[in-house]
């Protein structure tokens, strides 16, 4: 168990580095890296309610796939997607960030009902 204290930390560390890639991918991205995007949101959809198939075919890991990149909730990620496709570094970065954040807040509600008493 990650704990606390270390659970706010990877997700602040995770804001950075996923809005700074949104960022870039916003700005690098080819058309077939943004049908690229498209095609795995579809099986990000496709995955439902199945846990394991959503987190098989995370949208973060496709949007590292872009070159130059550093390194998602179907709104949350439909939100980058829609700031890549429209090249809109500024916005992929916002809505990557409210992205970490909710996942934050997800897995820190996690944590807290985990009650392992770290800070």
């Amino acid at each position: 168990m990650l704990g606390q204290r270390r659970t706010r930390d990877l997700v602040e560390v995770r804001t950075y580095m996923e809005g700074v890639s949104a960022r870039l991918a916003a700005q690098r991205a080819s058309d077939a890296d943004v049908a690229g995007l498209e095609e795995h949101l579809r099986h990000l959809r496709d995955a439902g309610g199945d846990a394991t198939a959503f987190i098989d075919v995370d949208i973060a890991e496709r949007v590292s796939d872009i070159e130059g990149t550093v390194s998602g909730t179907l709104c949350e990620h439909d939100a980058v997607l829609r700031a890549i496709r429209a090249r809109d570094p500024e916005a992929a970065d916002r809505a990557t960030a409210e992205h970490v954040r909710m996942a934050g807040a997800r897995l820190r509600a996690s944590v807290d009902g985990a009650g392992d008493g770290e800070v």
